[in-house]
Order: C-alpha cells, then structure tokens, then sequence
C-alpha cells in the first residue's frame, strides 16, 4: 500500500478538483437512503436503479475505487474501497466484488454506501486510520 497516499486521505479530500466537484454534484443530485437494517451501523446508499443515468452511477462507483484507500472497517471479512471527502464530512466506500478484473465498475454492483466520518475507526492493514476515532468498531480477531 502507498502509505504518502494514505496520509494524504487523512488530511485533505483526494482527487482532481475538478472531478471532485463533478462528484459531488452527481452525489447531491441523488438519492440517500438510511440503511435500516444496520441501525447500530448508521449508514446511507444509493440504488443504481435510482439514477436515471447508469454511467453516471459507474462514474461515482469508478472514482471511489480510483481515489479511495483500501481499509478494514468493524468486523468485515475483507477490506472495502474508502473515499473520504473531509469537505462534506462523508465517507463512501465500495467493495471489491462490484468491480471486474480491470478495474471498472460491474453491472451487478447495485449500490453504493456512504456515512459519517466522525463516526467510525477505520483500519488500512495493522495501521489504525486516525484521526477517525469517535466510535469502536472491532475488526475481526479483535
């Protein structure tokens, strides 16, 4: 893993501006949904089937995965895809499984969650993600 990458996510939104900005407006244009069943998890997502424009949906799946770093999160078997953006205060996060053997977006990947930064510990490898520290979450053999 780049660990300058993974500094870097820690302190500053990671991406060109210009594509941020195009992100985010592609976010704010679509909807968010609680995730009611992971309450004691607060979350969001969004359905690809909500977005009028699929390859709009792939654009935002395609720069998480570019942007994003690979970490571990509460008691997940494997690492998941994070793009944090410190402006908004959200994380959104991908798993490898909605992408095929090049990298791009899956037709099958239906959606795409996101939550608070401030809410969660997050892990890349053995380091601990800081300073994202409000919650305990336990990581599997924890």
């Amino acid at each position: 893993m780049n660990t300058d990458a993974m500094m870097k996510n820690l302190s500053e939104t990671v991406g060109d501006p210009a594509e941020v900005e195009k992100i985010r407006r592609l976010i704010s244009e679509h909807e968010w949904r609680f995730a009611k069943s992971m309450p004691y998890v607060p979350h969001e997502y969004s359905l690809r089937k909500g977005w009028a424009n699929k390859d709009d949906f792939d654009v935002l799946l395609n720069f998480v995965w570019d942007n994003g770093v690979e970490a571990y999160f509460g008691n997940n078997a494997g690492p998941k895809r994070y793009w944090f953006d410190y402006q908004t205060g959200y994380y959104y996060f991908v798993c490898p499984e909605d992408f095929t053997e090049d990298r791009k977006a899956a037709p099958v990947c239906v959606l795409i969650n996101r939550g608070r930064i401030d809410r969660y510990k997050f892990w890349v490898e053995d380091d601990l993600l800081e300073p994202i520290v409000r919650c305990k979450v336990k990581r599997a053999g924890d």
